[in-house]
C-alpha cells in the first residue's frame, strides 16, 4: 500500500512540474503573431444593392 502511495506521489509531482513549465507561452507561438500584410481595399467589391 505504501508503494502505491509513493508511486502516485512521484507521478503527481512530475505531472505538476511538467504542466506548470513556462516554456510554452502564447508570446512565442506563431499562431498569435500579427499578420504583416494588410487588406488591399481596392480589391474589395461592394455589392450595388447594399
Amino acid at each position: 500500500m505504501n508503494v502505491k502511495k509513493l508511486i502516485f506521489a512521484i507521478l503527481a509531482i512530475g505531472l505538476l512540474a511538467s504542466s506548470c513549465s513556462p516554456s510554452a507561452t502564447a508570446d512565442e507561438d506563431a499562431l498569435y503573431t500579427p499578420i504583416k500584410q494588410g487588406v488591399d481595399k481596392t480589391q474589395i467589391k461592394i455589392p450595388a444593392a447594399g
